[in-house]
């Protein structure tokens, strides 16, 4: 059974219109490929956690995803 490597590099998404400074970002490596470039341009590049608004809503949305 192969395992695919996984692996973390701090990235930075420039700034635009949308986003008045650079943003760092968390990019995730798999096996080589950036998860960020395979997805290409996106329409909202953060997640919905770790901000701490809302702790029910990320704790719910994580167990939807641990029982997909």
């Amino acid at each position: 059974m192969k395992f695919s490597q996984l692996e973390f590099k701090r990235s930075v998404l420039s700034k635009d219109k949308v986003f008045k400074e650079d943003q760092p970002f968390i990019d995730f490596i798999i096996d080589g490929i950036s998860l960020s470039k395979l997805l290409g341009e996106t329409i909202d590049p953060l997640t919905t956690y770790g901000w701490g608004i809302n702790k029910k809503f990320e704790l719910s949305y994580a167990e939807r995803l641990i029982n997909f």
